[in-house]
């Protein structure tokens, strides 16, 4: 009687957590977040003294109203700092309800405007500033420990140049140039290529890589990321950028066989500012090759122990 006592007890747990999990998932798929802002970059050119005034758009496409809170922080060659000290401050919102790192409530399906204004004194260094508009989200009400574990930040740099010439200086300097000096024929092409920006400004690097040899010629072209001043940033071929995590410039599978040839050739923006390297490297069919001397060397064995 104990035994069934249990069994019974054990059976009612068991369907009990399945479905408090069953309903858990409801409750967190139910609670989907969803953000977009726009745009989700700026640009900016401005002389020091003058004003310009940007409209972001952040929009919840999700199911359920979101609590956010706006904030300006610091950018670098490294990513988005979270604890950026006290930043410019005319860098500011005209909002008249709105304000950096005060909480609003964003309801499902609204889109709100804020209205970003640069106003940089005429006493302004003439330089780069790398600044980010980002939104994070606090739980909805508090006490919801599921919202909580939803919460996220979105974000949309702003680039700014401070200059009363638009001249400051771009420069770049290739860091890494990886190509084999040989691969086997069936082996894929790998390629890796870093780039640094040594200039005092921004800039996109704007190009193509070519591969020339015996059988066949490709091009490909360059993906136009931003290399800020100081950063050192590999680059990717447009189709490499579409993989999940890219890891070298360009991985190219095929068939090669001689000698090959690999120019990087690239202009900073659309400028007249122009890179270019080369290296050579040299394709055969060596594991192809020590199976079939193998192969051989097995079949002239087998050939004399046979006539003994």
């Amino acid at each position: 009687m104990k035994f069934k006592n249990s069994l019974l007890f054990i059976s009612f747990s068991v369907i009990f957590y399945f479905l408090f999990f069953i309903f858990y998932l409801r409750q967190a798929k139910a609670q989907s977040l969803s953000l977009s802002i726009s745009p989700p970059i700026l640009e900016v050119l401005i002389k020091p003294g003058k004003s310009v005034t940007q409209v972001y758009k952040i929009t919840n496409d999700g199911s359920d109203a979101v609590i956010l809170i706006p904030k300006l922080l610091e950018l670098n060659e490294l990513g988005i700092r979270e604890n950026s000290p006290a930043l410019e401050k005319w860098i500011s919102l005209l909002n008249t309800d709105l304000s950096f790192n005060q909480p609003f409530l964003l309801p499902k399906g609204i889109t709100k405007q804020l209205i970003l204004r640069l106003n940089p004194p005429s006493a302004t260094s003439e330089k780069d500033y790398y600044r980010a508009l980002v939104f994070s989200t606090k739980p909805n009400p508090p006490a919801d420990s599921s919202q909580s574990q939803l919460s996220q930040n979105i974000g949309s740099p702003i680039l700014i140049t401070v200059s009363s010439t638009g001249l400051l200086t771009k420069a770049a300097q290739v860091t890494k140039f990886k190509v084999p000096q040989f691969i086997d024929s069936f082996d894929p092409l790998s390629i890796d290529i870093d780039i640094k920006n040594t200039g005092n400004t921004y800039f996109r690097s704007v190009g193509n890589i070519t591969l020339t040899g015996p059988i066949g010629k490709g091009s490909f072209n360059i993906f136009p990321n931003v290399i800020l001043v100081g950063q050192t940033r590999k680059i990717f071929v447009e189709s490499a950028e579409n993989l999940p995590e890219p890891q070298t410039t360009l991985r190219l599978p095929g068939f090669y066989l001689g000698k090959y040839k690999v120019t990087l050739d690239f202009t900073l923006d659309q400028g007249t500012i122009k890179l270019s390297q080369s290296a050579t490297f040299y394709a055969l069919p060596w594991k192809a090759g020590i199976i079939i001397l193998l192969g051989l060397i097995v079949i002239l064995k087998l050939g004399k122990r046979k006539k003994k």
